[in-house]
């Protein structure tokens, strides 16, 4: 199977635990699948199994190979444990922060 690589912006759901301390993340998803499609149905179901809501695609679902990383060595780690593990997902988690000059509670 392929490793196919997408990026979504996501924010936390009320029943996650991040909810109270996160304002949204930038999801790196490394998928082993046969398609695109597939891996993007795939990487859907755990953000959101993980407690998170996708908002918007920040990369669109393609296929990635080891030489692909050739000059980035902390992305190629993560695409070598999709390899071992059949998926990796990397959360760039951002704070709460108040807006409209609002306290966040």
């Amino acid at each position: 199977m392929t490793i196919f690589f997408t990026s979504y912006e996501a924010i936390p759901l009320p029943e996650s635990g991040d909810f109270d301390v996160c304002g949204g993340a930038y999801v790196n998803c490394w998928v082993k699948a046969q398609s695109a499609k597939e891996a993007h149905q795939s990487a859907s179901a755990v953000i959101h199994q993980r407690g998170w809501k996708v908002v918007s695609i920040q990369e669109e679902c393609r296929e990635v190979t080891a030489p692909s990383y050739a000059e980035d060595r902390e992305s190629r780690v993560y695409y070598d444990q999709a390899v071992v593990d059949g998926e990796c997902y990397v959360f760039h988690q951002w704070p709460v922060e108040a807006q409209d000059g609002h306290d966040v509670n």
